[in-house]
């Protein structure tokens, strides 16, 4: 198992934490997606995130 930490702006925060509010797993996942993918590090085979 591999575990992320991801740093978060402000307003990403507060878009996933609405998402999580209406239970929008689409939306809740493509967030997150988009911060991966906008990490400078290549992460492979991840499927567990914790958000700081």
């Amino acid at each position: 198992m591999t575990i992320i930490t991801l740093q978060l702006s402000p307003e990403l925060k507060q878009k996933l934490r609405e998402s999580i509010a209406r239970r929008d797993a689409q939306s809740i996942r493509q967030l997150l997606e988009y911060r991966l993918r906008t990490n400078s590090r290549s992460i492979a085979g991840t499927n567990i995130y914790s958000i700081e």
